[in-house]
């Protein structure tokens, strides 16, 4: 049976993989990259917190400035800002209803 340090290792494999894929394939555009670098440590992370979407909030307008999209499909664009602020409200009040009050909220975050 595989002992504890390699299971560890085996855990980060994923996460450092993405994070030098994304170094390779989009170093022409900085912020894209650090966006996505930044989203998959946080998609592959043990641990959730809010600061990691603060992290987004403030790369998105950053790397979104030389995007196609932004441009081209404005609603849509706004759509999806849409879509994920409302999932951060969702998020945040189930948070605080677990943090500060012990709601049992784990099955709606």
């Amino acid at each position: 049976a595989p002992n504890s340090t390699t299971i560890a290792i085996l855990t980060f494999l994923p996460q450092w993989g993405t994070l030098i894929v994304a170094g390779l394939l989009f170093y022409y555009d900085l912020w894209l990259c650090l966006l996505i670098q930044t989203w998959s440590f946080v998609i592959f992370n043990k641990v959730m917190t809010a600061q990691y979407y603060l992290w987004y909030i403030l790369l998105l307008p950053i790397a979104a400035i030389n995007s196609k999209a932004i441009h081209e499909r404005p609603k849509l664009i706004l759509f999806w800002a849409i879509m994920y602020t409302l999932g951060q409200i969702n998020w945040g009040i189930q948070a605080d209803a677990f943090e500060t009050h012990g709601a049992a909220t784990i099955p709606q975050i």
